[in-house]
């Protein structure tokens, strides 16, 4: 009961930081539970937002940015020299540094925004059956972000 408490004043938390002039956009919040099976982050979870298609989820979600360590961003890029493109269904799995998997995430993006315990993490990105890797140091609360761009 506890921890649905805690997961419920997180979730209350995210929804403040993405208030914009006093409305609150449509984008997924939630609290995702990191594999059991991995030594050291039994109990641990990973608080998320993910969102961006419109302008102001995009707004809403760069201001809450500095509150999470880690931002992804996923585009594409754009017909015949247009501007990239926003990409919405990607889907995220997370690799501690032992290569554990410590989460698995569908239909994310285009922005996405993850608290994490400090460590050092490899991202596994796949889109429209192209997979993109990046590897990414996690500390001191300072959001590092990642983009991944597809061709």
């Amino acid at each position: 009961m506890n921890r649905m408490k805690a997961a419920l004043a997180r979730g209350a938390t995210v929804a403040a930081l993405l208030a914009i002039n006093g409305s609150v956009f449509a984008a997924q919040l939630g609290v995702l539970a990191m594999a059991e099976s991995v030594g050291g982050y039994r109990g641990n979870e990973i608080a998320y937002i993910n969102g961006g298609v419109s302008r102001e989820e995009a707004d809403a979600l760069r201001n809450a940015a500095p509150n999470f360590p880690l931002q992804l961003v996923f585009t594409q890029r754009g017909q015949q020299g247009a501007t990239d493109e926003f990409v919405a269904n990607a889907s995220i799995v997370f690799f501690d540094e032992r290569g554990n998997q410590v989460a698995s995430l569908k239909d994310q993006g285009p922005m996405f925004l993850a608290r994490l315990p400090d460590g050092r993490y490899t991202i596994v990105v796949e889109h429209d059956g192209r997979r993109q890797t990046r590897q990414v140091d996690v500390r001191n609360g300072r959001t590092k972000v990642v983009n991944f761009l597809w061709s």
